[in-house]
């Protein structure tokens, strides 16, 4: 199609040239010809499509001989406010006179002129119909006093004379422009630009105006004309997408997608230069959004779908017709495998996943600016917001190495507290509009728009200056539903200069003393001086949390005073660890209780490690350490003084949970005290007399590890371990073999070990070939390597819920291994030659991190620790709580005897000195 601009016909002139000039002979003497009028220009201009027996030819400009139409205005530069020209009187009427006539029409015409300056130019008559007895188009146009015959540079002729009679009699009938007193009625006002665009489609949303195609820039794309105001706008089509073209800025050329042509042709040929209706549905950057309307066989969408030149978008959510039209339309395009599905399989082009488009869930976390957790019945999901992005750190910023994304990013901090405000604990409704696959940085997303009470949240949070919207390519699909209204947010919050678009944008400075004991001192005595408000943002466990305390303001770790709730599963030191029986669930209820809510805390204590323990309070003024232990998911301490002022209050509570037998009471032979022990919290205490406290507990050593950690069973589970394995030999014959699918990483199954051929409970912890496994003893401590023949289902009678696992992990306390890799290794070797299968009493006396180190004592009250390093095998580990002070000079005497006497580790002199230099 040749690329003439629509909005300016009148670059386009006629050279003087008439009938009776040289080369012009009268018009019967032209051959008559057949084209198809494809775009009418002005009152004198129009391209045409020459038909032959070829079939249709390339397109040509066919201006009309001997009469020139006035000028219609032109389209205004670039940067220009309003066009240089203006209608000349009875442009508009002219160019409308000759489109109604013969646009899209086969008609008759005759060239009686070409000019080799212009190749794709002729100069000739149309007759409106298919002989030269049809109307003569330019007669018609003179008799109406649309146009003017020339008389400069032309000589007289009996067809000038003819044609000069027609315009005399239009002059004398005041046809037209010969009309004086009407010339001023007959100038548009056109509007070749609307500002601003969406206040334009505000007040227009939804109505059905008249207009006409002025251009089309590809398949969905229009250039409209709306009428009578005469309007010229960017006009793209409402819920669909054709293949476009495209622009390369350097070169300056456009490179079409495969049936981009097919596509504008196709839009051309029914709706270029016809009169249409259009309803406005919305804008999308400086476009306006709409469906358009063809006069005969209506909206042109659903037809485009159904021939396969386009494909449902982003904006499918905008049409005010029926949706189901559409993807019906793209259904049986697909199904008869029509143009851009040629190739289609059922799984191309995903946008969407196909269930759950919306639902209805519970907002649990607020996880960034952009990101947050909802919790749809018993499930988490992680979701995004469509088309947005939270705040980022300027680029070239160091972070630093102590770096606190959400308090350090300017308008991080607030984006998370509008959210938490808004949504924490609230059910809303999330559409889901697109997945965004996975790459190499981020996993897949699933991106949704998110509204409570009818309130879209992201466009909230745009409109505060709290969030940027994501400016997607042109043809990108994948895009919020509401794109529109986000772009509109942005636009306000950047001119009310606010959140991000701030010149000045101040960030929190928040201590982090998490685990740091000195920093923890600076803000203990504050802490204790009654209660502080706080908001929970990370809970490890049932009872540990990560706190942000508001007054301080710092970070801190806490830790629930006077309970004891059973462990989740955690990895400490790489390796993964099981969680206790109910530890998972009491962790879940902890988290949906608390988890980025308000609260506040009272501060009695601080472990060595710098864990502030105390009490931990609702915005209910709920106790949360008393509703843990009413809910059957932590037992009392026994360390809790009788004269505590919730000693009362909780130990009801406890007793009332163990008679409702809730939870961890009706776990089968459940024993708070066995458990108690191993949970205790080792609080730092500064009093120098305090004494090191012994509670001998019976065990036997199953499995030793790396870095002096070993496993063991409770001599007093001895009776409950045995039931266990002879009713699990007992069932060999009942059990379900494994399959592939069935076995996942964390499940608990049946494994028959390789050296006796027996049954036990395993923890299955990865694949480590096709059809072999890494598992882990769950009872014994040991792992081994099994093949999925080895593997049975576990029958339920033996699930954890009935039978808690019988293996405890401790560390042996007060004593660490030698530097060296050799010696590192002979010393494990020697430990456990010395301990495994044999059966000790253990103290408990400190953790490390979430280890309990206890000491090791054998039947004869040997200290197996410190014969240890009396015999020159392990070193001594400091400990600075005063405490340890008396038993840690017997250590540090064994092992100054043992390096006098240069044994073992010490042989070759002191192992501790730094050997650079030497």
């Amino acid at each position: 199609m040749t690329q003439t601009d629509l909005s300016a016909p009148n670059a386009v002139t006629s050279p003087a040239v008439g009938p009776n000039s040289a080369s012009s002979p009268d018009h019967q003497n032209h051959a008559l010809k057949f084209c198809l009028v494809t775009q009418v220009l002005s009152g004198d201009c129009v391209v045409i499509q020459p038909l032959s027996q070829a079939g249709p030819q390339p397109e040509r400009t066919l201006m009309f001989s001997n009469v020139t139409a006035p000028r219609m205005e032109r389209r205004p530069n670039p940067g220009a406010i309003v066009s240089d020209s203006k209608d000349e009187p009875y442009a508009w009427e002219a160019r409308e006179f000759v489109r109604r006539k013969v646009i899209g029409q086969m008609v008759a015409y005759s060239v009686e002129h070409s000019v080799a300056a212009t190749p794709n130019r002729d100069y000739g008559v149309i007759y409106v119909g298919k002989t030269r007895d049809s109307e003569n188009l330019t007669h018609s146009l003179i008799t109406e006093g649309l146009v003017e015959v020339r008389k400069t540079g032309v000589r007289p002729s009996p067809i000038l004379s003819a044609l000069t009679v027609l315009e005399e009699q239009a002059k004398s009938a005041g046809k037209g422009k010969w009309n004086p007193d009407s010339l001023l009625d007959h100038v548009r006002d056109v509007k070749w630009s609307v500002d601003p665009i969406r206040q334009f489609v505000e007040t227009r949303k939804g109505k059905r105006f008249n207009a006409i195609v002025e251009n089309v820039r590809d398949g969905c794309t229009l250039r409209i004309l709306l009428l009578p105001d005469f309007y010229y706008i960017t006009l793209s089509i409402t819920g669909i997408k054709t293949p476009v073209f495209q622009y390369d800025a350097i070169s300056g050329t456009q490179t079409p997608e495969p049936l981009a042509d097919e596509a504008k042709v196709y839009v051309e040929k029914r709706l270029l230069h016809r009169e249409v209706q259009v309803v406005i549905e919305g804008v999308s950057g400086n476009q306006v959004m709409g469906s358009v309307f063809h006069p005969i066989k209506g909206n042109i969408a659903p037809y485009m779908l159904e021939d396969g030149i386009a494909r449902i978008n982003w904006s499918l959510q905008s049409v005010s017709s029926s949706k189901e039209a559409y993807i019906a339309s793209e259904n049986k395009a697909k199904t008869q495998m029509k143009g851009i599905w040629v190739n289609y399989e059922q799984s191309a082009f995903p946008i969407l996943r196909q269930e759950s488009r919306e639902f209805q869930a519970v907002v649990v976390e607020i996880n960034s600016a952009d990101t947050i957790t909802v919790l749809q019945g018993e499930k988490e999901q992680k979701i995004k917001f469509s088309s947005l992005r939270g705040p980022r750190l300027e680029d070239n910023k160091d972070r630093g190495k102590n770096f606190r994304p959400l308090y350090q990013i300017p308008c991080m901090y607030e984006a998370r507290e509008f959210l938490r405000s808004k949504l924490i604990g609230e059910r809303v409704t999330v559409s889901v509009d697109y997945v965004q696959p996975a790459n190499e940085q981020f996993p897949e997303a699933t991106c949704c728009t998110v509204t409570i009470n009818g309130q879209n949240i992201a466009e909230q949070l745009v409109a505060k200056g709290l969030a940027t919207v994501v400016k997607h390519r042109r043809d990108d699909d994948q895009r919020s539903r509401a794109y529109e209204n986000l772009l509109h947010a942005e636009n306000e919050a950047m001119k009310e200069r606010i959140g991000v678009h701030s010149a000045t944008k101040p960030v929190l400075r928040v201590a982090d003393i998490c685990g740091d004991i000195k920093l923890a001192r600076n803000f203990y005595t504050g802490l204790t001086k009654g209660k502080s408000a706080a908001v929970v943002e990370h809970v490890a466990a049932a009872g540990r949390f990560r706190l942000y305390v508001k007054s301080a303001p710092c970070v801190l770790s806490f830790l629930l005073a006077s309970i004891d709730a059973p462990k989740p599963e955690r990895q400490i030191n790489s390796q993964a660890l099981p969680a206790d029986p109910l530890g998972d669930e009491a962790r879940k209820f902890s988290r949906w209780s608390l988890l980025q809510r308000d609260v506040s805390i009272k501060v009695e204590a601080m472990d060595r490690v710098g864990n502030f323990i105390g009490w931990l309070f609702t915005k209910d003024n709920v106790n949360f350490n008393v509703k843990l232990v009413k809910e059957g998911l932590a037992t009392v301490s026994d360390n809790l003084s009788e004269r505590h002022e919730y000693f009362n209050e909780i130990t009801s509570a406890e007793k009332e949970a163990k008679e409702s037998a809730k939870n961890l009471w009706a776990l089968p032979g459940f024993q708070k005290s066995a458990q108690q022990t191993e949970e205790e919290v080792e609080v730092l205490d500064m009093d120098s007399s305090s004494e090191r406290r012994i509670n001998l507990i019976g065990a036997v050593v199953t499995e030793v590890g790396d870095n002096l950690k070993f496993y063991v069973q409770h001599t007093q589970d001895g009776p409950k371990v045995e039931l266990l394995m002879s009713r699990l030999q007992e069932n060999i014959s009942k059990m379900i073999p494994a399959t592939l699918a069935a076995i996942k990483p964390g499940e608990i199954v049946a494994c028959k070990f390789s050296l006796d051929n027996q049954w036990y409970r395993a923890k299955v912890e990865k694949k480590v070939a096709p059809n072999q496994y890494q598992v882990y003893y769950i009872d014994y401590g040991n792992r081994e390597k099994v093949y999925l023949n080895d593997i049975c289902q576990l029958p339920g009678e033996f699930s954890l819920s009935s039978f808690p696992p019988n293996c405890h992990e401790y560390l042996l306390a007060f004593v660490k291994s030698p530097p060296r890799d050799d010696l590192k290794q002979d010393a494990r070797e020697y430990f456990a030659h010395e301990i495994l299968n044999k059966t000790f009493n253990l103290n408990f006396e400190y953790k490390i991190g979430g280890a309990s180190a206890v000491s090791l004592f054998t039947t004869d009250e040997v200290d197996v620790g410190l014969t240890l390093v009396r015999n020159g095998k392990l070193l001594v580990q400091p400990r600075k709580e005063p405490k340890f002070k008396s038993v840690l000079e017997k250590y540090h005497a064994a092992e100054l005897q043992a390096k006098t006497s240069r044994l073992n580790i010490w042989c070759y002199g002191d192992i501790t000195e730094d050997p650079i230099g030497l």
